[in-house]
């Protein structure tokens, strides 16, 4: 049998999987199809085309957000709690990032350097790097979870389409209205509202502990393998302009990708396997920010690298896992630190 629940068991595992697989997708300068260690049975043709559907990734954090937020939200649905604990789980870190990587990237204008710090560059400005676009993305989300929450409560299904059509007709009047600057700015956040309404659609089924036999499930895995295939089809006829599609293909991709490895994990124990995925899976939000970010950087600095790219990308996967387990640390620590003194300041007034 396998257990819905085990999305959320072995949610730690999933994030891991879609947070190497996003790095991955962002090491653009990588093609695994030109490694001759890979060229037996054209198997490097076939790791370029995974990686390459490597942006499906966020799309899987955004399915995982929307299920924890509905059983934290359904727990405590006190709203000021809800968004003080968001708040602290994402700025802290963003904004030490963005305030590096913007001092790092000798930005011209101290508007540009505050728009991108404020996150207002991705709500109101057109801004050509979108580095950090997930950030007020995410925010913006969590602002809106509780309409999505009680909208889908009561009217369930229904519900949950009637804000994925919104969404839908949103994107649709950005995209004829003005395409260069409302729709390029807000694109990859509506494309990814309906993954996310999915998560707390789906949150109910986890909760419940619903069930189904191995047959339905294998039954699943072999719709979405055949789903794979027919969406690779279709990108054949999608022109550059209409790209944006593949994000609204992606969410049915998205919510079988989290059934199938979730129902691997609970089959597969393997711990040389799953701990290191687990773990960066710990720190995904900080390795999501920085990878990207460390990998431009460093790009062509070291001349060694030039024409060893596998190498290269893995160096800094490493290195940003690194990072972001040190950063998750010292912020984890300073905040412990700000909690001892002001309780220590509730003693000393007592």
């Amino acid at each position: 049998m396998y257990e819905f629940s085990s999305i959320n068991k072995y949610r730690r595992f999933l994030f891991g999987i879609a947070t190497i697989w996003i790095a991955w997708f962002h090491s653009y300068m990588l093609d695994f199809s030109k490694l001759e260690a890979l060229s037996f049975m054209n198997i490097g043709a076939f790791f370029e085309v995974l990686k390459r559907l490597g942006n499906i990734g966020v799309d899987i954090f955004l399915l995982l957000s929307g299920i924890g937020l509905y059983f934290s939200f359904s727990k405590n649905s006190n709203i000021i709690q809800f968004y003080k604990k968001r708040m602290i789980r994402v700025l802290p870190c963003s904004i030490i990032l963005v305030l590096i990587v913007t001092y790092l990237s000798h930005v011209e204008t101290w508007k540009l350097f505050f728009i991108r710090v404020t996150f207002l560059n991705f709500l109101f400005f057109k801004d050509d790097d979108q580095t950090f676009w997930y950030i007020p993305a995410i925010l913006l989300l969590y602002l809106l979870f509780p309409v999505f929450y009680y909208v889908i409560q009561k009217f369930k299904v229904p519900g949950a389409l009637g804000l994925i059509a919104i969404s839908c007709i949103i994107a649709a009047i950005a995209f004829f209205v003005n395409y260069d600057m409302f729709f390029y700015q807000w694109e990859m956040l509506l494309t990814r509202i309906p993954v996310f309404i999915a998560g707390i659609l789906l949150a109910p089924v986890i909760k419940n502990e619903k069930k189904i036999s191995n047959e339905k499930a294998l039954i699943l895995c072999l719709i979405g393998l055949v789903y794979t295939i027919v969406i690779h089809i279709i990108d054949l006829f999608i022109t550059a302009r209409f790209v944006f599609l593949w994000h609204y293909l992606y969410f049915p991709l998205a919510v079988f990708l989290v059934f199938f490895f979730s129902y691997i994990r609970s089959h597969v124990s393997l711990s040389f396997i799953v701990k290191p995925i687990e773990f960066v899976g710990d720190f995904s939000l900080e390795m999501y920010l920085i990878h990207q970010s460390l990998y431009y950087f460093l790009l062509g600095k070291i001349s060694f690298f030039d024409n060893h790219q596998f190498i290269y990308a893995s160096v800094i996967i490493l290195i940003s896992i690194l990072l972001s387990f040190i950063l998750k640390t010292l912020i984890s620590l300073i905040f412990k630190l700000f909690k001892s003194e002001k309780g220590s300041e509730k003693k000393a007034a007592v």
